[in-house]
């Protein structure tokens, strides 16, 4: 269903923007109003789809997030690898760490390198809970990413200005259409690896 008929239903349902001349009291306006915007606004905001596995013993593949007490100041890091294979097996990626930002909250900073490309891009996300999460729109309304050389540099700081996010989803730069397709759709998911990182 298309943006159009999407604001067509609502002017339609609401009866504003259809010239009908039956008066419409404050109350009803506000409603539609309200109801409209907090629609566009779960539109716009990008929900991701459960890139969650379980692992083989049945528990969340998610990987939680643990601070160790030790970074430079800027960014607190991890015990462990935190942005992990997707696949339960390990098979489908590589593992990286994720440090978020301590004084700026937009920064991330990630360690590690893929097995199969040079080039690895990020995709900032909000974990909702252990299975959900949304990923963050670009100006283009597009989701948002940044990629790099893991190869020449293993470890990489990134910037995803006016951004709140607490996770991150990576994939080879090879994937990255398809990530963003898997995003929008919650379907035909590449190879990525998925953590929170604060």
């Amino acid at each position: 269903m298309g943006m159009a008929a999407i604001l067509a239903g609502f002017r339609g349902f609401f009866g504003f923007g259809t010239g009908s001349a039956l008066p419409r009291d404050m109350n009803t306006k506000i409603l539609a109003t309200t109801f409209t915007l907090a629609t566009f606004s779960l539109l716009f905001m990008g929900c991701g789809p459960n890139l969650i596995s379980e692992g083989s013993d049945g528990t969340s593949g998610y990987t939680s997030y643990y601070q160790d007490g030790v970074g430079d100041g800027a960014y607190s890091c991890p015990i462990q690898a935190n942005i992990t294979p997707s696949d339960p097996m390990g098979v489908d990626g590589a593992s990286y760490t994720g440090c978020g930002g301590t004084t700026a909250l937009s920064k991330v900073k990630i360690k590690g390198q893929s097995p199969n490309e040079r080039n690895i891009c990020v995709y900032p996300v909000q974990f909702l809970n252990e299975t959900q999460f949304v990923y963050k729109l670009d100006r283009n309304s597009q989701p948002m990413y940044s990629c790099y050389d893991s190869w020449s540099s293993p470890v990489a700081e990134l910037d995803f200005p006016y951004t709140n996010y607490n996770g991150a989803v990576i994939v080879d730069y090879s994937n990255r259409v398809a990530m963003s397709s898997c995003l929008y759709s919650g379907q035909n998911c590449p190879r990525h690896a998925i953590g929170r990182v604060r």
